[in-house]
């Protein structure tokens, strides 16, 4: 039981990781399209050659298109919601797990208990019994032992 709490909770570590891979890598991405937009305006700076402005310009609208699409707060709100998911998925199987437990424990008391009530009527048969070998026994000693009181006299 305890193994398999064990494994569910590297199972939901392992899923956390990952989606925390995820958001690195999108923050690397819109990391290196803010070290394109410094390059551009850097070089935009060096107004010696108007064609190279107007080809910033043109990469700088393309790179602005593209990393607009990526709404930070909708990833990181969704990524949080998928890990509050598979921790609850996690969590409901673990406790789910325990209550199997809990149930089987319950279902093994129950055995051990008849158990217990069938060995203490065989306990009390086999008293009785005992009893009435002994009684058997006392009884038999005592005509042997009159049967060699009359042979010795």
């Amino acid at each position: 039981m305890k193994s398999h709490i064990s494994d569910k909770h590297s199972s939901t570590c392992n899923k956390l990781k990952a989606n925390s891979l995820s958001l690195r890598k999108i923050n690397e991405k819109l990391m290196c399209f803010e070290k394109d937009l410094r390059t551009i305006e850097a070089s935009n700076n060096d107004n010696s050659f108007g064609n190279k402005l107007n080809e910033k310009s043109a990469i700088i609208e393309e790179l602005t298109e593209k990393y607009l699409k990526f709404n930070m707060d909708d990833i990181i709100e969704k990524r949080i919601k998928q890990a509050i998911n598979i921790i609850k998925e996690d969590n409901k199987k673990v406790l789910d797990d325990i209550e199997n437990s809990f149930t089987e424990v319950k279902t093994y008391k129950i055995a051990l208990k008849k158990c217990f009530v069938t060995s203490q009527q065989e306990v009390s048969k086999l008293t009785m019994k005992l009893n009435q070998v002994t009684s058997d026994n006392v009884r038999q000693m005592k005509v042997w032992q009159g049967l060699k009181h009359k042979e010795d006299m």
